[in-house]
């Protein structure tokens, strides 16, 4: 069915789905062009940097696929599996979290930016392997050359007062200079890779970053910001619903299903829905903004952390997720 396909009684992720969902890109520049010579930038004032602080941007596209990644561990053996990450490692993280919070709340908002963008990065080159993809240094030039590129330009733009003690020609040299490494890196690594699956995913992974910074010059901060973070959040929830339905399938182990009877297609529909509620349920009953985003940060930093090691090789999450 579409990306997810039913095979040996296993449903499975299909490169070919993944590599579709990089038609936002051409979409979001249709858009762009369009307001720029026919609606004489029209879109421009509603799509600046003020738009990625709407408690709307927060509720679509921080909250559900975090809320959804947490479903996932509501299963006793997997609690088990997990005990250590979850009663020491990810304590001390937030610990620490909370001491910088408490320290200096601009640093802590500067620290989760990075961190937001070393994660999809990280993800989206990490993905690339399963696309064949050699792991060698080429990937890792063009991995590390993506984050900080991409996690410099996030903090600079959301978070400006924190970066205005530096010269701003630094400032981007560095962004610049970092993403011409990525650029370069990722033709190479294409060069090394022989699966045509892999040099079209790199491609499009370039495609999608050279896009954004495009909006970004433009002063289209929303939509520069979009791409990324619609080709992440779907991708993300593509695996959390294929792991969710491979896991339960034969026998419900995730306590929250023990309740619900579900079919596994159904939690295509269900696993988006609960996450949607619980965002909107967080929106709805903070109002004050700075608490708000104490809440997204927190819950964020916890997100980062688990998928950390819940998608590693050999973990028990990779093997309900097979990608053919």
């Amino acid at each position: 069915m579409n990306g997810i396909k039913f095979e040996q009684s296993f449903y499975s992720i299909h490169r070919s789905w993944m590599l579709g969902l990089f038609l936002i890109v051409p979409l979001v520049l249709l858009v762009w062009s369009w307001d720029m010579m026919v609606n004489d930038r029209g879109l421009l004032p509603y799509l600046g940097p003020a738009s990625l602080f709407l408690p709307l941007y927060l509720l679509i596209f921080e909250m559900p696929h975090i809320f959804a990644s947490f479903i996932g561990f509501l299963d006793k053996e997997y609690v088990t599996h997990y005990r250590n990450h979850l009663t020491i490692g990810l304590p001390l993280m937030l610990v620490g979290f909370f001491v910088l919070l408490w320290t200096d709340f601009m640093t802590a908002v500067a620290v989760y930016l990075a961190a937001t963008m070393y994660h999809v990065m990280r993800q989206q080159t990490g993905i690339a392997l399963m696309f064949g993809v050699p792991k060698n240094k080429w990937h890792e030039r063009w991995t590390w050359g993506l984050v900080l590129s991409t996690a410099v330009m996030y903090v600079a733009i959301m978070l400006p007062r924190f970066v205005e003690d530096l010269d701003a020609s630094y400032l981007v040299f560095f962004i610049l200079a970092t993403l011409v490494t990525a650029l370069i890196s990722g033709g190479f690594l294409a060069r090394t890779t022989s699966s045509r699956w892999g040099i079209s995913y790199i491609a499009l992974t370039l495609l999608m970053v050279i896009t954004s910074y495009t909006m970004l010059w433009f002063g289209y901060f929303f939509l520069a910001i979009f791409v990324a973070r619609f080709i992440h959040d779907v991708t993300a929830f593509l695996f959390y619903i294929t792991h969710e339905m491979n896991r339960n399938k034969d026998q419900v182990r995730n306590f929250l299903y023990t309740a619900i009877p579900l079919l596994p297609l159904s939690l295509i529909v269900i696993v988006p829905l609960i996450a949607i509620l619980l965002g909107a349920i967080l929106r709805e009953t903070i109002s004050n903004t700075e608490l708000l985003f104490t809440f997204v940060m927190t819950f964020g930093f916890i997100h980062y952390y688990l998928e950390s090691v819940m998608w590693k090789r050999g973990s028990p999450h990779r093997g309900f997720v097979k990608v053919v």
